[in-house]
């Protein structure tokens, strides 16, 4: 799969990375991928991943779903879904 690159961010062009956390509970930990912008800190939709990103593998169907969130502007929307008000 070929990873789109991470637009700017729309709200104050700043650039843009992945970015994971964990969630620990008692027996096991859930991981969360997102893209967040590094100057603004606006935030793209949060995909859960089963493993851990930061243990070397980024290249996940979930965060290419994270870039894809990321990267859709209203106006590409819109364009996209014609027939949705």
């Amino acid at each position: 799969m070929k990873f789109p690159r991470v637009k700017k961010c729309p709200f104050c062009g700043g650039n843009a990375t992945l970015f994971r956390n964990a969630s620990s509970q008692r027996w096991s930990t859930s991981y969360y991928v997102r893209v967040r912008c590094e100057v603004c800190d606006s935030q793209g939709k949060t995909f859960r991943c089963d493993n851990d990103p930061a243990d070397g593998n980024w290249e996940t169907y979930e965060c290419y779903q994270a870039i894809c969130a990321w990267n859709m502007r209203a106006k590409e929307e819109e364009e996209t879904n014609p027939n949705q008000s």
